[in-house]
């Protein structure tokens, strides 16, 4: 079966496993997403081949450099076929100062491939230090212009900040640029614009590449990027502004763009998508491993979509051990806003880096935190309307505020599937809002202390749903501890089974093997840990007569395991063994559950 086929396959499944699993095997199978970018987008990531022997080309002022200024630089490489490196200096840094530089074929076909370093003391210097040589360009031009007209330009920049321009770098088709321990900072237009199949690699051996400080009165504050494709790998993409469009940090139009490791956008803001805007068939993926976890964190959005922003049937942006946190926008989506059939995954995949079980710390994989609306209700984490796609799985949701649902999703063919989640300290009225004949079915989702100020001295607990206009909501094998039950206006359509909840209002005579008002006993939900010791009332209760689960816990461990010497199915379905919430009890995982784990 081909890419394509498993695709189309994996998207339509009615229980979206496949899917999901599909998106975790683009990433954690060594070079897989580089064929399913070339699928998608016709483009394909390549390795940059080794550089040959380099042509060493100084430029300064004084005796014994090889060109006065960066123009003549660059002419003295273009007439060869090697590779070649300039060299910039500190000494002669006031040279480099109204740059406005058009870097055309400098590939294997052509000219040769090209680096531009800084960090040299003067002409003479050999050894390059970290500290970058800064670049200067002049109002209402890219600094540097690398393109092709026959061929292919692959350029690494290092060591350099690349500052003052109308924008920073214009790289347009089958163009290679990698920044490396190089900044795109202070530019009255986007920091970089991409186009045409062009590829960006941000980060290299030296250090980060990074895009800050940016401001644009249309899209993509840092990086406007149309048709082409970003690779992040160790890269910050912060404090960037669209004032008057999408996407502070990012604006992806057609583009595919991997963030890894410790990647992270933050700080940036625009009306839509403070952090990325991603439409008409983008492919947006946060990577994370035991070596880093790429962030979405701090940005701002005047409208809607804090952190990210995204719509159009074909664009997805998934979230594989990575972190959205610390995000605002005033109306929809404090988090993450999704519409227009576009489509959000968000996962943890690796227990190495699961919460510890004393849930002292911070550090969960897959983490939805902190994220608020200032003045709207709809969704302060997440907003998914108008056939959008949203698939949450293993994830850590925890003190995001807002008037409204912690969840908000609607309208016709919009559908949401959560599973495995741990939800605690939201300050929000619903931890669900479901209309407008949206459909959400969710299980093994544990809940605990999530309020909001009501008239009463002492907060309120948050309803579990509010369910309107026709809309459907199906809560499977669950614990909602405190919560204040499921409310409507009466149209939309209520299934499900295995609750254990501490009120039943809105479930009385809906849900069978419900249980009302019996503590689950958690660990400590106090620190956010909802994971429940042997002598809970949820461990064995439910089976998979109605639900399967899609994946395993929240701590990767399979579910329907049997604890011994518990009653299966008391309460619950007789001869139950999966336990209720995001935790599947494990002997191990009982022994250690207080977290003194010597």
């Amino acid at each position: 079966m081909t890419l394509a086929e498993r695709y189309a396959d994996s998207f339509f499944e009615p229980s979206h496993g496949g899917f999901i699993r599909f998106v975790r095997a683009i990433v954690d199978c060594p070079g897989s997403w580089r064929i399913f970018i070339a699928f998608l987008v016709g483009l394909l990531l390549c390795s940059i081949a080794p550089l040959s022997r380099a042509a060493i080309i100084t430029v300064g002022a004084e005796a014994g450099c090889s060109a006065a200024n960066l123009s003549a630089a660059i002419s003295l490489a273009s007439a060869t076929v090697e590779a070649d490196e300039i060299r910039l200096n500190f000494a002669n840094e006031s040279n480099y100062t109204n740059t406005q530089l058009l870097i055309r074929d400098f590939g294997t076909a052509l000219k040769g491939e090209l680096s531009i370093v800084g960090g040299f003391s003067s002409c003479a210097d050999t050894t390059p230090i970290l500290t970058p040589v800064a670049v200067a360009g002049a109002p209402g031009n890219p600094i540097f212009q690398i393109d092709t007209l026959a061929g292919d330009s692959i350029v690494t920049l290092r060591n350099l900040i690349l500052r003052f321009g109308g924008r920073g770098l214009v790289i347009e088709g089958n163009s290679t640029v990698t920044l490396d321990n190089t900044e795109v900072r202070s530019n009255s237009g986007p920091g970089i614009t991409i186009s045409g199949g062009a590829d960006l690699v941000l980060g290299g051996a030296s250090g980060q590449g990074r895009i800050s400080n940016n401001t644009t009165s249309g899209f993509g504050g840092g990086i406007d990027c149309r048709g082409a494709g970003i690779e992040a790998i160790n890269a910050s993409i912060s404090g960037n502004q669209a004032n008057s469009g999408g996407g502070g940090g990012i604006y992806a139009s057609s583009c595919v763009v991997v963030l890894e490791k410790d990647a992270f956008v933050s700080g940036n803001s625009a009306i839509d998508g403070g952090g990325i805007y991603a439409d008409r068939g983008s492919i947006v993926v946060f990577s994370g491993t035991s070596e880093g976890l790429p962030s979405l964190g701090g940005n701002s959005a005047s409208d809607d979509g804090g952190g990210l922003y995204a719509k159009n049937a074909g664009t997805l942006v998934a979230f594989i051990n990575a972190r959205v946190v610390a995000n605002s926008a005033a109306n929809r989506g404090g988090g993450i806003f999704v519409d227009e059939n576009g489509t959000v995954s968000m996962e943890g995949t690796a227990a190495s880096c699961r919460r510890p079980l004393s849930a002292t710390t911070n550090d969960e994989c897959s983490q939805l935190h902190g994220n608020e609306l200032t003045s709207g209700n709809l969704g302060a984490a997440i907003f998914a309307g108008n056939g959008a796609g949203l698939f949450l799985t293993r994830t850590f949701i925890e003190r995001n505020s807002g008037t409204g649902a912690l969840i908000h999703v609607s309208g016709s063919s919009t559908r949401a599937n959560l599973e495995g989640l741990s939800v605690s300290e939201n300050d929000v009225r619903h931890l669900y809002v479901v209309n407008g004949g949206a459909n959400m079915t969710t299980g093994f989702v544990s809940a605990n202390g999530n309020t909001y100020a009501c008239a009463d001295p002492e907060p309120c607990d948050a309803g579990i749903a509010q369910l309107d206009s026709a809309a459907s909501l199906s809560l499977h094998s669950s614990i909602y501890w405190p919560a204040a039950g499921v409310s409507g206006d009466g149209t939309g359509i209520l299934t499900g089974k295995c609750l254990m909840v501490s009120s039943g209002t809105g479930l009385a005579g809906v849900l069978p093997n419900t249980t009302t008002g019996i503590d689950p006993l958690f660990v400590d939900p106090s620190t956010g840990n909802l994971r429940i010791p042997g002598n809970s009332p949820a461990v064995d209760y439910c089976d998979e007569s109605d639900y399967s689960a899609l994946t395993t816990d929240i701590d990767i461990q399979e579910r329907g395991q049997d604890w011994p010497g518990n009653p299966d199915g008391s309460p619950g379905i007789a001869g139950g063994l999966f336990d209720l919430g995001m935790d599947e009890l494990t002997l191990p995982e009982e022994l250690f559950s207080d977290g003194f784990e010597a």
